[in-house]
């Protein structure tokens, strides 16, 4: 007994343009993520290994060296102490120096916690020789929540 021939699949109306979109749809995905992440890079820039656990990321005019400085002094200060990861961002340009601590929710909402940063900050100011200088606070997708003008 033979068996009669398969069926060919038909093709639905339209499958063609779904096709189509789908394959746009990736690579718009693809671009905008490779944006977010280059964003990211020119954002964060390079990294400085203060400790085993804690950088400091530096971009714009800042220098490794500059980097190694801040994080020589934020290990003098107590803020650095290799105990859990920490990140700082240094970022120098024309209008001035920007340091970006990434820090938990409560600490840019609690008095006591900000009255501490701009404590280091002017320890900061003072001890690295630092003009303009502005203290952020950002969360951990780098959006500023407080910032603190120094001097």
């Amino acid at each position: 007994m033979s068996q009669p021939p398969p069926i060919p699949p038909t093709k639905k109306p339209g499958s063609k343009w779904l096709r189509i979109l789908t394959g746009v749809f990736a690579i718009v995905v693809l671009v905008i993520s490779g944006l977010t992440w280059l964003g990211h890079q020119l954002i964060v820039g390079n990294k400085y290994a203060a400790t085993t656990k804690e950088t400091v990321d530096y971009s714009g005019n800042s220098t490794k060296e500059d980097a190694k400085a801040l994080g020589e002094e934020l290990k003098k200060i107590g803020y650095f102490d290799n105990s859990k990861e920490k990140d700082v961002l240094l970022h120098r340009d024309q209008s001035g120096t920007v340091i970006s601590f990434v820090v938990n929710a409560t600490a840019w909402t609690d008095e006591e916690m900000l009255n501490a940063f701009k404590t280091v900050g002017d320890t900061l100011a003072t001890d690295l020789n630092l003009h303009q200088l502005k203290l952020r606070l950002i969360d951990d997708h780098l959006n500023t929540k407080k910032e603190i003008t120094i001097n």
